[in-house]
């Protein structure tokens, strides 16, 4: 006489079904984690492509106004978030490769400098940097500087 093997297959059944819904929950958590994390990076850049052509904007004006030849000083406090994705950025001007004026962003987030473009024909302070807590700008002796503790002198 055979043994009876059918209430075998039923603690079986379970057993797989539970392990391949933990397969499949752990595959969609983590895989919704990478989502997640390549999001933050599309929404970090973004931010900091706004501030970086916001700063190449406002070096703009702060020239124009430098160019109109009226004397005096000019200077813009723009508001700007103190971190992106948690990490907080440099803002700095340099040059390109042409010899024309750059807005540099550094920041963690990334892993080389951003550089935005600026047409401008007053000088450029290369010298100064900005923190992202102390975003201000301004036209001083014909220079276009960066940072707070530079244009409160």
């Amino acid at each position: 006489m055979r043994g009876d093997e059918r209430a075998v297959s039923i603690p079986l059944t379970h057993a797989l079904t539970f392990g391949i819904t933990a397969i499949l929950v752990t595959l969609l958590l983590s895989s919704a984690g990478a989502f997640l994390q390549s999001q933050e990076q599309v929404v970090g850049e973004s931010q900091l492509n706004e501030i970086g052509s916001d700063i190449a904007s406002h070096t703009e004006s702060l020239d124009r106004l430098n160019q109109r030849g009226d004397s005096g000083d000019a200077s813009v406090s723009p508001a700007y978030p103190s971190a992106v994705v948690g990490d907080s950025y440099t803002i700095s001007f340099g040059t390109d490769d042409d010899g024309g004026g750059v807005v540099e962003i550094e920041t963690s987030l990334r892993g080389h400098t951003l550089d935005y473009p600026v047409s401008n024909e007053t000088t450029l302070d290369t010298d100064a940097e900005m923190e992202s807590t102390d975003p201000v700008l301004c036209v001083r002796d014909d220079e276009i500087t960066l940072g707070e503790e530079n244009c409160n002198e």
